[in-house]
């Protein structure tokens, strides 16, 4: 079987090709021949062109540079409250790293290196890493409130610590307490689609001018152009009918309490933008992609042309949503290994995964400032997800690396 032209490889000068001929000619016996020698003729000319090209000619085949900061970025880390697994025992001792700290349970544990919790000590690194911001989950307070006082527990213990200092706070906001469901419903389904749902869009708007709103004007909550930076998680599984009409709904809501959102909206690794632009467009302010460190089994060429590709993909990207209006906002990580916690394929050809490795983190430093939009803001994934060795915290074997390859990426020395 012959392999089909690639124009990201190959010049493809094919003028003509020919399976079946017939000529049908009933006179001048002469001009058969004469056809005929012409056709071969003219196959013989579909030869290559003179011009030569190689693996080098590949259109990922180039380097990551090294972006100079003569203006600092702003740098924001998704951080968890409670850490569930450091890693299944049997793979920990191939994959695992060991915190510093030690394996505490949630931030709000005594810190083994300092008189006071463990949040507290993390806040100190993170200042030391000259951090701007770290984005804390916070769930339905109108459907989820167990949940929400858990995690404003945490979020008020944060806001107090003395060692916040300068460092902001912005919220990833969880709907799933609305019980919109994860499959794709049907057009006017009454039991997921927001607008339909009873009580879900009141609940939806309440979340933000009743619960979150409440720590909008708090000097520590992060802004955007004066407006508080909220991310939507999972924003492209909001199922409904209009949602740029939810959202001019909240931010109208807002307004009336002379409050102002900057929403950034969470789209699907590794999609295409256009999946997600009847969600999204005129729906956010801003859109990030899920991790993109999490690949699909076998997918050796996101594994070994990882910062290019992810590069790529992130220029067409921001074009796309910059042509709707939209802001980009990188989101990079360390390392990736979901091994870590189910080891039934350990080899990065089945199950691939990154290793924490400080020139890898470099370049995708560099790659997140490349594709940094107006608001020069970069966030990281993550502060303290260890299951999957996703964490920049510090740990005994890489020490502060991570910190300090966050400085002198994106501050100006």
């Amino acid at each position: 079987m012959k392999r089909a032209c690639n124009p990201f490889i190959y010049n493809c000068n094919i003028r003509g090709r020919f399976h079946t001929i017939s000529l049908k000619i009933n006179t001048f016996s002469h001009m058969k021949y004469t056809v005929f020698l012409l056709l071969i003729l003219f196959c013989l000319s579909c030869t290559k062109s003179e011009e030569q090209f190689y693996i080098k000619d590949h259109f990922l085949n180039y380097e990551i540079q090294e972006v100079p900061v003569d203006r600092d970025y702003l740098v924001g880390v998704f951080y968890e409250y409670s850490v569930s697994s450091y890693g299944d025992k049997r793979y920990k001792d191939m994959f695992g790293k060991t915190p510093i700290l030690g394996e505490y349970k949630n931030i709000l544990n005594n810190s083994s290196i300092s008189s006071g919790l463990v949040v507290d000590t993390h806040l100190e690194w993170m200042n030391k890493a000259k951090i701007d911001f770290v984005i804390l989950n916070i769930r339905s307070g109108s459907t989820a409130a167990s949940s929400f006082r858990s995690d404003t527990a945490y979020i008020n213990r944060i806001f107090s610590s003395p060692n916040l200092k300068d460092i902001k706070i912005a919220f990833a906001y969880d709907y799933g307490g609305l019980g919109l469901g994860s499959t794709v419903p049907s057009p006017n389904d009454s039991s997921m689609i927001i607008e339909y749902k009873t009580n879900a869009l009141n609940n939806y708007i309440k979340d933000y001018t009743d619960y979150m709103a409440l720590y909008f004007d708090h000097p520590n909550y992060m802004k955007v152009d004066n407006k508080s930076l909220i991310f939507l998680k999972n924003a492209y599984r909001l199922w409904a009918k209009n949602n740029s009409e939810v959202t001019r709904l909240v931010k109208e809501k807002l307004k009336s309490q002379g409050k102002e959102i900057f929403l950034v909206g969470q789209q699907e690794k590794w999609s295409p933008p256009q999946r997600y632009e009847h969600r999204l467009h005129n729906a956010v302010d801003a859109i990030y992609h899920d991790n993109f460190l999490g690949i699909a089994t076998n997918d050796l060429t996101r594994l070994y042309q990882f910062h290019q590709v992810t590069d790529q993909n992130w220029k067409y990207s921001k074009k796309m949503f910059n042509d709707w209006g939209i802001q980009y906002i990188p989101n990079i990580g360390p390392s990736y290994n979901s091994n870590l916690n189910s080891g039934n394929a350990i080899s990065p050809y089945y199950n691939p995964y990154f290793e924490k490795d400080p020139s890898f983190f470099e370049k995708y430093c560099n790659v997140g400032k490349s594709n940094a939009d107006k608001n020069r803001i970069v966030i990281i994934e993550s502060w303290n997800v260890w299951r999957y060795d996703l964490q920049i915290e510090p740990a005994e074997e890489y020490g502060e690396t991570y910190l300090d390859i966050i400085r002198n990426q994106f501050k100006v020395k």
